[in-house]
């Protein structure tokens, strides 16, 4: 059974587990290193990520994969942070099921875009390519009279999500979400 839990001050030592696990098996690919992070304190684990929120990705009772969402404060988008899977569970799908619960997260505390660069700016950048996209939009409109006439304008009408991804090593990531929600426009025109 596949399980992706919130974690929350309380599940310190497994949020600790977890990163120090991922910091062993591929240091390169985050922002601190295993040297730092094992010389946390209990109370600085639960703290962590500080304006984030962790979640645990659990097959059959076994913790194997995290992820993170980081907002700092003042900004208008969420960082997708700390994102890790045990090597025996990668290719597994669970990579999206917890980009899915920190997009979900994030949108719930009302960022507008989630962008897996971790807030960090690099001299390098892998290939990004645009996911499918597709968006439902409808205008109606009425001629009252020969000079005056009224629309609606519905555009994203079932809020479709533009995806980026992002090649890298373990296959493709997402690298950011951007919601611009549905869009209604009433105009009138009248001719002179």
């Amino acid at each position: 059974m596949i399980e992706i839990r919130a974690l929350g001050a309380d599940d310190w030592a497994l949020t600790r587990a977890l990163r120090l696990a991922a910091l062993v098996d591929s240091p390169e690919a985050f922002g601190g290193t295993y040297a730092e992070s094992v010389q946390r304190s209990a109370e600085q684990w639960r703290e962590w990520p500080r304006d984030g929120q962790v979640f645990a990705a659990v097959v059959d009772g076994e913790p194997v994969g995290m992820g993170c969402g980081w907002r700092p404060p003042g900004a208008s988008g969420t960082h997708l942070i700390g994102m890790w899977i045990a090597p025996a569970a990668r290719g597994t799908g669970l990579a999206p099921r917890l980009i899915d619960a920190v997009a979900q997260w994030a949108r719930g505390n009302g960022s507008d875009a989630l962008d897996s660069s971790g807030g960090y700016t690099q001299g390098w950048a892998l290939p990004t390519w645009a996911g499918a996209y597709g968006q439902v939009d409808a205008s109606v409109s009425y001629k009252v009279t020969d000079k005056f006439s009224i629309g609606l304008e519905g555009q994203n009408l079932f809020n479709a999500i533009y995806k980026q991804e992002m090649q890298q090593h373990i296959g493709m990531m997402g690298r950011a979400w951007f919601s611009t929600g549905p869009r209604y426009t009433a105009q009138a025109t009248y001719s002179f």
